[in-house]
């Protein structure tokens, strides 16, 4: 679940939201609409084994293309 708070709410109610977040929610604070930070559980452990292998797979596989296009924004 996907909770979207201002900035303001999210200086107001941290310890709760924080709460909220070790629970498994997702908190997505926003300034003037904007998301500024998500807190949320955290993802999966990355080892430095993990980040090897994956930037190996990158390279057998053509390596990193230019990016030309800007990343979407979070919805």
């Amino acid at each position: 679940m996907l909770t979207r708070v201002s900035e303001a709410e999210a200086a107001v109610r941290f310890t709760e939201l924080l709460e909220r977040a070790r629970a498994g929610e997702t908190i997505l604070v926003e300034r003037d609409g904007v998301p500024v930070c998500r807190l949320g559980p955290p993802g999966p452990a990355c080892t430095l084994d993990d980040f090897t292998r994956f930037l190996e797979q990158i390279h057998a596989q053509g390596g990193v293309r230019e990016v030309t296009e800007l990343p979407q924004r979070l919805a």
